[in-house]
């Protein structure tokens, strides 16, 4: 195992475990860091996992610059669990760490929006929408950008205004269909590339913007 990988791992179990909080313990810096890369890398096979580590730091090594990415990998997990409700008051918990620091920016505000949108809670559609509309801030990559105008689309169609989410649906797929980034490097054009149109909410944004 390379030096590096011993917070890393996409398995675990109870070997795995004790050599990663007995590691964890030799570190001398940076454990909060540590335990944060390894809940996400768990989110998907063992959010139970993730949300015991994210409750260790808070309780071993609190760290305030990591609770943006705490709270949405907490919504991650809780939304593997089928827990909706506590998936969404995680992700707008995230949000308000978002704000009170933003200089640091994760995906939450499309999370969010597509965490509504998964689990069909109207009544944060409008709330989530303008959480979306108000930290978005426009990037080179076409993959955010598809997904910003996506999900703007799908909530103001959820909302009933298909004047509003028509427009929003045929941008967001303009920006899947390119095929680099607005970046001047040459060498890094091929970053942040849409490259899933086999898979929602792709083909639910073509509906809109056929409509």
């Amino acid at each position: 195992m390379a030096s590096e990988d011993w917070y890393r791992n996409e398995r675990w179990g109870q070997e795995i475990e004790e050599d990663f909080f007995a590691k964890l313990k030799r570190s001398r810096s940076q454990k909060t860091q540590y335990v944060k890369i390894q809940a996400g890398y768990l989110i998907e096979n063992y959010p139970e996992i993730t949300l015991r580590l994210i409750k260790y730091a808070r309780e071993n090594c609190p760290a305030d610059s990591w609770e943006q990415e705490f709270y949405l990998y907490e919504s991650k997990a809780f939304y593997r669990l089928a827990e909706y409700e506590k998936a969404i008051s995680c992700a707008y918990l995230s949000v308000e760490w978002r704000i009170k620091k933003p200089n640091h920016q994760t995906e939450i505000p499309y999370w969010l929006a597509e965490l509504v949108l998964l689990s069909g809670s109207g009544k944060d559609y409008q709330k989530s929408l303008e959480i979306l509309s108000k930290l978005h801030y426009p990037t080179p990559f076409p993959v955010t950008e598809f997904y910003f105008h996506g999900y703007t689309s799908l909530l103001y169609y959820r909302l009933g205004n298909i004047d509003a989410a028509k427009p929003e649906a045929i941008l967001a797929l303009s920006w899947a269909d390119k095929d680099e980034n607005l970046l001047q490097n040459k060498h890094k054009k091929n970053l942040g590339i849409f490259t899933k149109k086999q898979d929602w909410p792709y083909n639910e944004i073509v509906l809109i913007a056929n409509k």
